[in-house]
């Protein structure tokens, strides 16, 4: 499992959020509903989705999820949306299929990260769904973006 590193500008996303555990798969339950209204958000910065994590609570392992796509402006956020600002950061970038997306989440804190010569840093990790990324066509690829420096 290698990843490719990638830096990336700060970028804004606006979608529909979820905190807790996913214990009982709350998060593709988030998507189905963020989905139908996807297109009532505007100055969209590309089609792509992205699912971004934040505020892992160690204790409880709780987190936010917000289901969402990249704008350019958010002036006009939706009722029931919020916006969320990811930070300019230096990310590993793992290939991944929404099949395995917790066995790659696993791998890549257990057995990648402390091998690897990085840590994570502070600040949102996230799902990227690109052109790759079609449902429709039985087509589950996406990427998991990590915030990592040196050690």
């Amino acid at each position: 499992m290698e990843p490719r590193f990638v830096t990336r500008s700060a970028f804004t996303v606006v979608g529909m959020k979820y905190r807790g555990k996913n214990e009982k798969n709350e998060i593709p339950q988030l998507w189905e509903k963020f989905m139908p209204r996807a297109g009532e958000i505007k100055q969209r910065a590309n089609p792509f989705g992205y699912g971004v994590m934040d505020n892992y609570h160690d204790k409880t392992g709780e987190f936010d999820y917000l289901a969402g796509v990249e704008v350019q402006d958010v002036s006009d956020v939706p009722e029931g949306m919020e916006s969320w600002q990811v930070p300019e950061q230096t990310y590993a970038a793992f290939p991944c299929n929404l099949k395995n997306i917790k066995e790659t989440f696993q791998q890549i804190y257990h057995e990648w990260l402390p091998q690897s010569g990085y840590q994570r840093t502070d600040g949102p990790e996230f799902e990227y769904y690109d052109e790759s990324f079609r449902p429709d066509q039985g087509k589950l690829d996406l990427f998991i973006y990590i915030p990592v420096r040196k050690k």
